[in-house]
């Protein structure tokens, strides 16, 4: 029963801890919605089947291009002069996410022709048990992103890790069952043995689609 009930800990810990955040992940499945670049001279309006295009702002927007994403937008990223569009995704956000060669990353150029995308596989870091870490926060591959004046996007990825001081006593084992105990209770308190930290800084190259670099933080 002990080992039972510890397996269900383990297959139950990556849904709780994604309850946290499983909302980010929700796209609008109606409606329009426009993604500003910084100073807000370009946006991006894309409807409810996914058909986008690029504007210039002002008075009378002018239309630049028109294309169909290929799914809707999870995050939208476009950059001061219009001259690059990123569409991120998070981890288990569209259909079939739950597999690492699921697309997470898109860049566009100006034109709204996709340059290069990635996949979880190749950005997100799914695991390393040695190091008792794995895929941040459930769902949350990334914690921040953002397009510099050079044409770079930045992203910040992030991981789960075993906190073991932060454990409740016996939860870095199969926990006890004594006393039949809600399983989903044991899960609940196993969850404070672990916390979401920064992994690594991904910089791509906008223009070209490449992955430039990426360092550990």
């Amino acid at each position: 029963m002990k080992s039972c009930v510890f397996a269900a800990v383990l297959i139950l810990l990556p849904a709780l801890a994604g309850i946290a955040t499983v909302r980010a992940c929700q796209v609008p499945t109606h409606g329009t919605r426009r993604y500003y670049s910084v100073n807000r001279k370009y946006f991006v309006k894309v409807d409810e089947g996914g058909r986008a295009a690029l504007y210039r702002n002002g008075r009378r927007s002018l239309r630049l291009w028109e294309n169909t994403l290929p799914q809707l937008p999870g995050y939208l990223l476009v950059s001061n002069d219009g001259n690059s569009i990123v569409m991120i995704e998070r981890y288990g956000c569209a259909g079939s996410s739950t597999r690492p060669e699921t697309p997470v990353i898109f860049i566009y150029d100006e034109s709204g022709k996709e340059v290069n995308s990635f996949t979880v596989a190749e950005v997100a870091h799914l695991s390393q048990p040695r190091e008792g870490i794995s895929l941040g926060g459930g769902v949350n591959w990334y914690h921040d992103s953002r397009l510099t004046p050079a044409g770079e996007l930045i992203v910040q990825t992030q991981v789960t890790r075993l906190d073991r001081k932060e454990c409740p006593e016996g939860m870095t084992s199969a926990p006890s069952t004594k006393g039949k105990r809600d399983p989903y209770l044991i899960v609940r308190e196993s969850l404070r043995c672990y916390r979401t930290v920064p992994y690594e800084r991904l910089r791509f190259d906008t223009a070209t689609g490449r992955l430039l670099d990426r360092a550990r933080i």
